[in-house]
């Protein structure tokens, strides 16, 4: 466990910074990252991670909305709710 538990959650905060400071082609790496780590752990621990895959989803939906790439976004609001 250790810091690898935690690379997910590292990963969503630093991509969530950049976000906020619109550094928007740096996000899609650190959000992809987080949302890799959290569906991988999903496997046998749903109930923890699931809240954590759908938030990641939500971000990158929200990211691709803010830099005007409508569909993008709109696919990735549907994977949320999926």
């Amino acid at each position: 466990a250790g810091d690898d538990e935690h690379l997910g959650n590292y990963s969503f905060q630093f991509g969530y910074f950049l976000h906020k400071h619109k550094q928007y082609d740096l996000v899609p790496t650190w959000y992809e990252k987080a949302l890799a780590f959290y569906r991988n752990k999903t496997e046998g621990n749903a109930e923890t991670y699931l809240p954590n895959v759908a938030m990641a989803l939500n971000n990158i939906a929200v990211l691709y909305h803010n830099k005007g790439e409508l569909d993008k976004a709109k696919e990735g609001y549907a994977e949320v709710l999926r």
